[in-house]
């Protein structure tokens, strides 16, 4: 992956893009790990993507809580998903995530994860996206960077 740049804290104003729906199925149509998990679509609009996943026994650890590579792997999804999205053609990997724990999820929740681009940079993009339980509790928050990468068919000449 290439080396991250530092991005505003705030949305160029300049930035002209959206999410649209079927854009986002398409990507969401080829995320195997997506499939694996349960994860749904929920909603899209033009600024927020939001997807949601049932939390089952597989999805919770030893004391009982949803595990938080489970927790992880929702936000991911979800910011990945919206950074994919945005422009097709184009593909984002995730660079740096940070991830705030907030509360306990339980077997049984219905999480849902909101992202939304929060600052546009050069190869970089910022995601902020919130991780809620069925009853509306913040869960978790993740902070991520995508970076756009190359695909492979754009370095094959032939």
């Amino acid at each position: 992956m290439g080396k991250a740049t530092a991005v505003d804290a705030h949305r160029s104003e300049s930035a002209d893009v959206k999410l649209e729906r079927e854009n986002v199925l398409q990507v969401l149509r080829g995320d195997w790990v997506a499939a694996v998990r349960g994860i749904t679509l929920v909603s899209v609009d033009d600024n927020e993507l939001v997807i949601a996943q049932d939390i089952d026994q597989s999805d919770v650890n030893g004391v009982g809580a949803a595990h938080s590579g489970v927790l992880y792997t929702i936000a991911d999804t979800a910011a990945g998903i919206t950074a994919n999205a945005l422009e097709p053609g184009t593909q984002w990997l995730t660079d740096t995530a940070t991830i705030h724990h907030q509360a306990l999820a339980h077997r049984g929740d219905r999480l849902t994860a909101t992202s939304k681009l929060v600052a546009d940079g050069d190869g970089t993009r910022r995601f902020e996206t919130t991780l809620r339980s069925s009853a509306g509790d913040v869960i978790a928050i993740l902070d991520s960077v995508q970076v756009r990468i190359e695909s492979e068919d754009a370095e094959d000449p032939a």
